[in-house]
């Protein structure tokens, strides 16, 4: 992370960048820098412009599941017979006429 953000390249950009550890486990110790009131849990150190991250890839994949279930909820979509009928017939008219 720090020979990325010092980089000339990238150091001098308006880019924002958000580097993740991602582990199996961490002792208590990253769970305390992990978990503080003034910022969002897993983020362990911030700077002008980077946020690093702590997560297990238990937290990756649950958040992973759940923001895949959210788009499936809104994606829901029910489409009745008489709708795709009425959809079908339309594309039929617009193909023989082209």
């Amino acid at each position: 992370m720090n020979a990325m953000r010092t980089q000339p390249d990238f150091s001098h950009t308006s880019t924002r960048w958000h580097f993740f550890l991602i582990t199996s486990e961490y002792d208590d110790s990253v769970e305390a820098r992990i978990n503080q009131s003034d910022r969002a849990r897993g983020v362990a150190q911030t700077g002008n412009n980077y946020t690093l991250w702590v997560k297990t890839w238990a937290e990756i994949l649950r958040e992973s599941d759940a923001r895949h279930q959210f788009i499936q909820d809104k994606l829901k979509i029910e489409v009745s017979d008489v709708d795709i009928d009425a959809r079908i017939s339309e594309l039929t008219k617009a193909v023989i006429k082209g």
